[in-house]
């Protein structure tokens, strides 16, 4: 027996803008000031595993999303083959229409691989999956009111972030690979942060080029990320933007400044301590 004909509970369109209106009221009312980050990227895409070696994220844009899961992180530990895994995960409600009016034409949905900065409380993540389909067929509409974000805690793994938020930027400096360049005095100008460094007559022909992390011209420390070449000593690293140039003196490349548990230097040094002899053409044994 079909449902009755006096009721139209399935394709009443003022009942499905009322709905919509309400989810986002309570959104704007009960959620939190967040930032979305579109993933973009620095190299050719890589079609067979489905990734991009050097993500970066270059824009930012406001918008509210609603905490599904009120009351802690999900997912819980997990054993793999990989060892001990830790996965915290929250879900964020994102109003169909306030992204749409919020972000870029160009991103129809949220997507797996781009972040979300919590203002409020200043943690970044990122989006693992996007489920359509959460307000299943309410008033005959099917998925479109909102998105239902599962996210996780961003694990930096040397992405470009200059996304023009200096707190979400700062997790950039603060976990990238840094080395430390000492140079000449003398120079002129001074460096600015994240802006791009170079050696040679052009940023596009450089011989070596690189981001600027911190620059503390007092000491004449120069800490760069990103580096891509390899920096001369006695050539002028120069700033694209600031015109900053000084003469580089040295450069520690066995330590990175962002970590304090790496020992690259200490078994430099025990190496040179003749613990192993690399005259030899076999240093550690026989064949």
């Amino acid at each position: 027996m079909p449902t009755s004909v006096y009721f139209n509970n399935y394709n009443s369109t003022p009942e499905q803008r009322l709905y919509e209106d309400l989810i986002g009221e309570v959104v704007t009312t009960y959620g939190i000031d967040a930032k979305y980050i579109p993933r973009e990227t620095g190299s050719t895409f890589d079609l067979l595993f489905g990734d991009d070696p050097t993500k970066k994220y270059d824009s930012s844009y406001p918008i509210a999303v609603y905490v599904q899961n009120v009351d802690g992180f999900q997912g819980g530990d997990l054993f793999s083959k990989f060892g001990l895994e830790i996965r915290k995960q929250v879900q964020f409600v994102i109003p169909h229409r306030a992204f749409k009016r919020g972000i870029p034409q160009n991103l129809i949905r949220p997507r797996e691989g781009d972040l979300l900065w919590l203002t409020n409380f200043k943690n970044l993540f990122e989006i693992t999956f996007v489920e359509r389909d959460n307000f299943f067929y309410t008033f005959g509409k099917s998925g479109y009111y909102g998105f239902l974000v599962t996210c996780e805690l961003f694990r930096y793994s040397n992405e470009n972030l200059d996304v023009g938020d200096p707190e979400v930027d700062q997790i950039d400096n603060n976990h990238s690979f840094v080395y430390e360049y000492t140079m000449n005095s003398g120079g002129s100008l001074t460096y600015q942060i994240n802006e791009p460094v170079y050696q040679g007559n052009t940023f596009n022909t450089a011989t070596a080029t690189a981001f600027v992390a911190d620059w503390d011209k007092p000491t004449l420390k120069l800490k760069l990320k990103n580096v891509k070449g390899s920096f001369a000593t006695s050539a002028a690293i120069k700033g694209l933007t600031s015109n900053a140039s000084f003469i580089l003196n040295s450069a520690n490349l066995a330590d990175n400044v962002n970590d304090g548990l790496d020992n690259n230097e200490l078994i430099e040094f025990e190496a040179d301590g003749g613990i192993l002899d690399f005259t030899e053409s076999n240093p550690f044994g026989e064949p």
